[in-house]
């Protein structure tokens, strides 16, 4: 496996194959590289995959607490340059998608064509004037009580939210995904989840978003737990040269629920920005679908 040796000591493994137009796969809060297998198994052969291991994950350094989402985009854009890759679409899960956007404050924004944002909203914190956050509601409070939790029984904590990564109501149905997730997730340094944590409810992008113009594909499931598709409609909304896709059988994880539906929709993507032809719109014949409540 890769490494990447970063400017202050650290370490950055990672997982690449294939050839042609990067795709650079950044994963979730407490997951790892293994979540885009599915990925890797099917566009490995048209295009240029990369997912790392985010400092404090996986096989990567640890972060400390003087560490959050910057650093990681900043280990990010290190490793776009290190690769020397250009035209880049960053797909970013979750955690992965706030990375991507905070990389793009950055130089490295020059080296993104497009951004493939998957089940996350730039403010994960809710309040009066802010009703799009996490479904239940999460404020300051809720994650300080959070990060105590997962400091003092880690697994306990993963057995808890794990669950709400899959599509409402298919929680038995999905059951080998979610023991397949939960032996990685278990696999983390609570430490380093909590700090990261802690950074996660810090970020507020809302304005930042906002003024993006590279083209940006949002995709959620419209089963989710996490976040009400009012949340992805407000996204399509306010972020210029965006498109929106709802996946009607997948919660938090389209990419892992639905992986052959997304891994087409993320080719026609990749390929537009490009100008090859994409046969039938699958990004249209998803949106044709009726939106379900939230």
């Amino acid at each position: 496996m890769p490494v990447l040796p970063l400017q202050d000591g650290a370490y950055l493994r990672y997982r690449e194959a294939g050839s042609g137009h990067p795709l650079v796969l950044l994963h979730g809060w407490s997951m790892r590289k293994e979540v885009f297998d599915a990925q890797f198994d099917e566009l490995a052969g048209r295009f240029h995959l990369v997912a790392p291991d985010f400092r404090g994950h996986g096989k990567s350094s640890p972060v400390d607490a003087s560490q959050g989402i910057t650093t990681l985009a900043d280990d990010i854009a290190a490793l776009l340059q290190h690769l020397d890759l250009s035209e880049v679409v960053l797909v970013g899960w979750s955690m992965g998608a706030m990375v991507a956007w905070q990389l793009m404050k950055g130089p490295a924004a020059d080296r993104v064509a497009g951004l493939v944002v998957v089940d996350m909203v730039p403010r994960i914190l809710s309040d009066d004037a802010w009703p799009h956050g996490l479904r239940k509601g999460d404020n300051a409070s809720t994650y300080d009580n959070d990060i105590a939790r997962m400091r003092d029984n880690w697994p306990a904590f993963v057995d808890e939210f794990l669950p709400n990564n899959v599509a409402r109501g298919h929680e038995t149905t999905r059951s080998a995904l979610l023991q397949r997730l939960t032996a990685l997730v278990r696999d983390n340094r609570p430490d380093c989840m909590a700090i990261l944590w802690h950074s996660l409810a810090e970020q507020d992008l809302r304005t930042f978003v906002q003024a993006l113009t590279v083209p940006t594909l949002i995709v959620h499931g419209e089963l989710g737990q996490l976040y009400s598709n009012d949340a992805f409609t407000w996204m399509e909304d306010n972020i210029s040269n965006s498109r929106r896709v709802g996946f009607s059988d997948s919660g938090h994880a389209p990419h892992l629920e639905e992986s052959e539906r997304f891994n087409a929709v993320l080719k026609q993507f990749a390929d537009g920005l490009r100008g090859e032809p994409a046969g039938v719109s699958v990004i249209q014949q998803e949106n044709s679908q009726p939106e379900r409540p939230s």
